[in-house]
């Protein structure tokens, strides 16, 4: 995930997915074309951390041609906002059914709460995702230990 501004805290994120994953878009369209990788969806991922982790959630449902699985550690939500991001990925996998999503946290992430809830919300419109829970807190140390490398391990699996 590119580093992301401020502007995707509170609902401005959903107004402003669309004009961010144009960006994305973009950028994937111009990597295919520049350098030597698999051209299939199926084989590009959007990850994040953190606000990054709302990012990707945010955008899921705008990137379904782009990018065949979502991943988020420690994603910054809040619990009123579950339903809008339930929303957004359950209209990303009726576009793409084959879409994979992994959902994560840490046994001391501050987010830990609501994302469990956005996990049962999930599971509750049976919404096929993956659930881990890391031991760790919701740091920088965390993020480019365990929760990138969670990450970058779950293509894999």
């Amino acid at each position: 995930m590119p580093y992301v501004p401020d502007r995707f805290r509170g609902p401005e994120a959903f107004q402003s997915a669309p004009e961010y994953a144009k960006v994305l878009r973009a950028l994937v369209s111009r990597v295919k074309a520049e350098l030597p990788v698999r051209q299939q969806r199926e084989a590009w991922t959007l990850d994040g951390i953190s606000l990054g982790g709302r990012v990707a959630m945010a955008c899921v449902a705008d990137l379904t041609a782009e990018f065949g699985a979502f991943g988020s550690v420690q994603a910054a939500i809040d619990e009123r906002e579950l339903t809008v991001f339930a929303d957004r990925f359950e209209s990303a996998r009726a576009k793409n059914p084959n879409l994979r999503f992994s959902l994560a946290t840490s046994d001391q992430d501050y987010f830990r709460v609501v994302l469990e809830r956005y996990h049962a919300a999930l599971t509750a419109r049976s919404l096929d995702h993956a659930w881990t829970v890391l031991p760790g807190d919701h740091s920088y140390a965390f993020n480019r230990g365990p929760g990138v490398t969670h990450l970058l391990t779950l293509g894999r699996r």
